[in-house]
């Protein structure tokens, strides 16, 4: 990865908007960032990691903004870099707070981010976890290995290289991510404890368990009345002490199966006696029951017969109220028959006609004769309505064609009127039209003249300007260089060293030197001066040669004044603006006269149509008229008061009539019911006991009564014969001579009962407590099966625990002994830098071996001289050898933690050392100076983060952050 260029506004230390174009540093490759402490350099690193992370590891999440940036402009960060050839812009903006368009409040922004490659111009993401995800796959690494890698901690690595086995752990701990393992070891003392009170708990529950078992041992052995055990604390010695009361138990359960064997047969007996009495009295009641049965019997008999008579008459009077109820139906029928008639009779008599009523079917006929004669009429004078109100109808299309036709020519008219003032108005206004493309066209060129104008008066002064100050410039140097030229002989002079000789007389004796108080002229001074002259001199000559191409272009209206112009232009405009307006009233004419012509033809078409429709409309009156006459004609021999007469009667008629074969067909239907009827009542009578219907009525009960009666009779019967079955069972139980003494026999159960609920009560006492002895044992038994494994996890977490935390046989922890792994991938990376720089004299290796059992061991390192041949503690280096190790270790440090060199390919062009130089005597500097040549003799860009003045000399100066004068925050200037 290879930095490019870095955009920052409102960022951190920074109010303002800051540059850095890490692509003008190329070709120094190696270079100085400098600044007062506080200023700001590793802000710069910070910006990076924000543009591609969205964080920055050493601050926190939301401490971007700079405090000293104005309300109004906003903190972002551009980020452009370039990797394996393909060139990338990330641009990030964090949630910050704005003024709002309205008002004086506030409004807050969303953070936001976007990704785009740059060759391409494509946009690769655009929210802040995909560009979070797509940074890290293309980086390949995380904001904190980031900011590892690029940014050696220099300073950190030096205090690493000499520091103590603890000491080393905790920086190895910070820049790994030891914190971890620490959590690890956590981890384990949580599960260890937990699993430990899990088999607490078991332990707890088994202890209880046992516990309960003894109470009940003892229990068992209080109720058999047994010497308590001397010892019950094993669950084998509770078995031993269960099996032991076997003998005992089986005593009492003998004692308590004859009790109850004696509770049995008293309660046997009692329950006999109880039976045999209750047997006894109920024989004692049927027998009573039955006799008063006996004496009820007449009267029974007596009911019965009532109950049956009145079941015979019940037919009879049936019948005879049924043939009753016949003849009042046939005279009823009869009667509305006779009324029928006589009503239809009377309204053919008011017509002058004499009707046969015999019969449905006569009455029938002469009503539809009356109603076709009637409708004969209705149809002639409909008709004549008919023919006059379609007359009416002609005559009205009549009418409304001659209006319409009126209507027509008028609007003919209107439109023939249109037509001709069109034709008067054309001629001028089209004299007033002309082509406005081309009008347009030339207007806009005319504008860009106007332009072209005005730029050339600003060239002009810009001309004026950069040619008095390529004079100044020019003077300048001249004036420079003179001063230079005859300052050389007290610069010479400056440079003589007493008794060497001189360059130019080859003297060493030099009696009189030259001096000059004046100004001291170096070539940096003339490089300055020359290159300003350059600057301006070419400045001078890009004005020149824009003035003279615009005056190529402008040609004669070069020199034409712009208020001359601006009148051209106006006069083109009022042009364009007339001929505008009468294009478009033409146009707006000529679409008045297509639309007059084109509705005038439409009009003389429907006028030509409406008057054939008048002429056919007028025919047709005529025909009406005709048809009219005819029709009155037909209708004189009709009088409409005796129409009027006979619908009335017809009506009449014919709803009378509507009913009548109804009538006919009720009399006959009545006539034949009472024949009927009289033959039921007759058959009735002659089939019952009695000899005429009023006998059949003076027996008849009513129906309820008959009912209660004969139900009395039956359950009289029913009686009877349930009281002389359940006697019979009775006596087939066997029924006592004499009543049974329950009492005393129930006295004898109760107190056979209370001799044994001793014995009983203590057979439950003692199963209940064997049973639940067992049962508890039981359970401790499963519980100490069941706890097995739980045991052996506990057992495996504190081992892992000890192990972890303490150390193993290596005596040295789980964090201590990963650190271990990592230091060894460190230094064996370090190693390729260190041998490179030290021309392979040196090498760092971790001791392996233990030289203080008291002490923490497994991070020391040693330094092997490949002079000697044998290792030393590291703090016997040389101050730049010193810088030379832990420089390399920075760099094995960035190659671990981004997994480059051979593993996966990756290579950081660009790496900064922060610090770490201000400790170092001159020999020790100039020596970390040439690890940072050797360094960047590799092929990377190399920027060495300092305020040493030493360096600041001998590297050049690169980047430099300088606190602006108010005080209120840093700005950034790079120097090629």
């Amino acid at each position: 990865m290879r930095p490019l260029r870095i955009e920052l506004q409102a960022f951190g230390s920074y109010p303002g908007k800051e540059v850095v174009d890490f692509r003008l540093l190329a070709h120094r490759g190696l270079f100085v960032i400098t600044g007062e402490t506080g200023t700001g350099k590793t802000t710069i690193f910070d910006a990076m990691c924000y543009a591609l992370y969205g964080e920055m590891p050493s601050k926190e999440g939301k401490d971007i903004r700079s405090h000293h940036a104005a309300s109004t402009m906003p903190t972002y960060v551009v980020f452009e870099f370039e990797i394996d050839g393909v060139t990338y812009s990330v641009r990030r903006e964090p949630e910050q707070e704005r003024a709002a368009r309205r008002g004086g409040e506030t409004t807050l922004d969303k953070a936001k981010a976007q990704l785009d490659r740059l060759d391409t111009g494509a946009s690769l993401a655009t929210k802040s976890s995909d560009v979070n995800a797509r940074c890290v796959e293309l980086v390949g690494l995380k904001a904190d290995q980031f900011k590892k890698v690029i940014l050696l901690p220099q300073g950190e690595v030096a205090k690493f290289l000499v520091a103590k086995s603890t000491e080393r752990e905790e920086l190895l701990g910070q820049l790994f991510g030891g914190k971890v393992f620490e959590v690890v070891v956590d981890l384990l003392r949580e599960r260890e404890r937990d699993l430990g009170s899990q088999v607490g708990l078991v332990n707890t529950e088994i202890d209880h368990a046992l516990e309960n078992a003894r109470a009940q041992v003892v229990r068992l052995h209080e109720v058999l009345g047994l010497d308590q055990p001397a010892e019950l604390t094993t669950p084998d010695l509770l078995r031993q002490a269960l099996i032991a009361t076997a003998p005992a138990f089986a005593q009492l359960g003998a004692r308590a199966a004859a009790a109850t064997a004696e509770v049995q047969a008293a309660t046997v007996a009692h329950e006999a006696a109880k039976s045999g009495a209750e047997r006894f009295s109920r024989a004692e009641a049927l027998r009573a029951q039955r006799e008063q049965l006996h004496k009820q019997a007449a009267v029974v008999d007596a009911d019965e017969r009532r109950g049956l008579r009145s079941q015979a008459a019940r037919p009879v009077v049936a019948a005879d109220d049924a043939h009753g109820t016949a003849v009042l139906a046939h005279t009823g029928a009869e009667a509305e028959l006779a009324g029928r008639k006589a009503a239809v009779t009377e309204a053919f008599t008011l017509l002058g006609i004499t009707p046969d009523v015999g019969s449905a079917m006569t009455v029938t006929a002469a009503v539809q004769s009356l109603r076709t004669d009637v409708q004969r009429r209705l149809t002639l004078l409909d008709d004549q309505r008919v023919a006059r109100e379609a007359l009416i109808a002609a005559q009205a299309v009549v009418d409304r064609l001659t209006v319409e036709a009126e209507a027509a020519t008028a609007t003919l008219l209107t439109h023939r009127v249109i037509v001709d003032r069109v034709n008067t108005e054309r001629p001028a206004i089209a004299a007033e039209t002309a082509d406005t493309d081309a009008l347009d066209r030339d207007l806009n060129a005319r504008r860009a003249v106007l332009d072209d104008r005005a730029q050339l008066d600003d060239l002009l002064t810009t001309l004026r300007t950069t040619s008095a100050a390529a004079a100044a410039a020019s003077s300048r140097f001249n004036a420079i260089l003179h001063r230079f030229d005859i300052t050389a002989a007290p610069r010479l002079a400056a440079s003589l060293t007493p008794g060497e000789p001189c360059p130019v007389c080859g003297s060493s004796k030099h009696p009189r030197l030259a001096r000059d108080e004046g100004e001291v002229v170096s070539f940096t001074s003339i490089e300055a001066a020359a290159g300003e002259r350059d600057r301006t001199a070419t400045a001078q000559q890009a004005a020149e040669g824009a003035v003279l191409g615009l005056r190529g272009r402008l040609g004669d209206d070069a020199d034409v004044p712009i208020g001359d112009l601006e009148a051209r232009r106006t006069a083109l405009m009022q042009r364009l603006t007339a001929a505008t307006a009468a294009n478009e009233r033409l146009t707006a004419l000529d679409a008045e006269r297509t639309t007059a012509d084109a509705a005038a033809t439409a009009v003389s078409l429907r006028l030509a149509e409406l008057r054939g429709h008048l002429a056919t409309a007028c025919a047709a009156v005529a025909e009406r008229e005709t048809s009219l006459a005819a029709a009155t004609a037909a209708a004189s021999e009709v009088d409409l008061d005796g129409v009027a007469a006979q619908r009335r009667v017809l009506a009449e008629l014919e709803t009378l009539s509507h009913g009548l074969e109804t009538h006919f067909d009720r009399v006959t239907s009545a006539t034949g019911a009472l024949g009927s009827s009289g033959a039921h009542r007759a058959e009735a009578l002659a089939s019952s006991p009695f000899a005429a219907v009023d006998d059949a009525r003076a027996d008849l009960l009513d129906t309820s009564t008959e009912t209660a009666v004969l139900r009395q009779v039956a359950d009289c019967r029913d009686t009877v014969r349930t009281v002389a079955a359940q006697l019979g069972e009775l006596e087939h139980q066997g029924i006592p001579g004499a009543c049974p003494d329950v009492e005393a026999a129930a006295a004898c159960a109760a107190a056979v009962a209370a001799e044994s609920e001793g014995v009983l009560g203590a057979r439950t006492a003692a199963t209940t407590a064997d049973t639940d002895a067992r049962s508890f044992l039981g359970c401790h038994d499963d519980l100490v099966a069941g706890s097995g494994d739980l045991r052996e996890q506990h057992a495996v977490a504190k081992k892992a625990h000890k192990v972890f935390s303490a150390g193993g046989a290596l005596g040295m922890p789980l964090r201590r002994w990963v650190l271990a792994i990592e230091l060894d991938r460190v230094t064996a990376a370090a190693n390729v830098h260190l041998q490179r720089m030290t021309s392979s004299r040196y090498t760092l290796r971790r001791r392996q071996e233990v030289q203080d059992a008291r002490k923490a061991f497994g991070l020391d390192l040693d330094v092997v001289d490949a002079h000697t041949g044998r290792p030393r503690a590291t703090t016997s280096l040389s101050g730049g050898e010193q810088f030379q190790a832990s420089l390399a270790l920075a760099l094995g440090l960035a190659d671990v933690v981004s997994q480059g060199g051979g593993a996966s390919g990756k290579r950081f062009e660009a790496l900064f050392v922060d610090e770490g130089f201000g400790s170092l005597d001159p020999a020790a500097l100039q020596e970390a100076i040439g690890a940072l040549h050797q360094l960047h003799a590799t092929g990377r860009m190399v920027g060495a983060i300092t305020h040493v003045e030493a360096m600041k000399q001998d590297l050049h100066v690169g980047i430099q952050v300088k606190r602006l004068p108010d005080g209120k925050g840093s700005t950034v200037m790079v120097s090629p």
